[in-house]
């Protein structure tokens, strides 16, 4: 009953999750890093696209394009990087038009069977073309400077689902519950 128990709850705590860490606000054809964060390290296909949050996912409704480094060069993000996931964690995307209510989705893919692993979807803000911003900002003679100016500024902020969370705590909690019958069956010997 126990041994179930504890290979359950390990199950559970490594079972194929991740975190994105991306800017909240992006600029029309404005590269971007977006971070994945994960304990795992098997290898996997990754595929991180924006799109509108009610539009199905097909290659027309994609509106980013990412940057492949195995190829060394842009492609639609509504194709999988393969192989490149855990060896690559930063991935440079670009949007390629405005729409209103969007979200960033990144997906997991095995390798052998292209099984679907883990797939997220948060929203983004899309904003217009940073360089019409800026002409249009100096033809009104506004001095704008986009260094100390906060609300120009690409912030990064880590997004975590709640099942993230509650994941990482288990982990823990589980990690500590068997340090302490380790610390005890050690203790019982001596």
């Amino acid at each position: 009953m126990a041994i179930s128990l504890f290979f359950m709850l390990l199950s559970f705590a490594f079972s194929l999750d991740f975190s994105l860490n991306f800017p909240e606000k992006v600029f029309v054809n404005e590269s971007f890093n977006v971070s994945v964060i994960s304990i795992i390290d098997s290898n996997c296909d990754i595929k991180i696209f924006i799109k509108e949050k009610e539009a199905s996912e097909k290659i027309s409704s994609t509106l980013s394009f990412i940057f492949n480094k195995a190829q060394n060069k842009w492609q639609n993000s509504y194709f999988y990087l393969e192989n490149a996931f855990p060896f690559e964690k930063n991935y440079l995307l670009k949007v390629n038009s405005i729409k209103s209510d969007t979200e960033i989705c990144a997906k997991l893919r095995n390798l052998e069977n292209k099984k679907i692993l883990a797939s997220k979807c948060q929203p983004i803000q899309i904003l217009g073309n940073l360089s019409e911003l800026q002409k249009n900002n100096f033809s009104q003679n506004f001095s704008f400077n986009f260094k100390n100016d906060s609300s120009f500024q690409k912030k990064e902020n880590f997004f975590q689902t709640k099942e993230n969370k509650i994941r990482n705590n288990i982990f823990f909690l589980f990690t500590a519950l068997l340090l302490l019958i380790l610390l005890l069956l050690f203790l019982r010997k001596i």
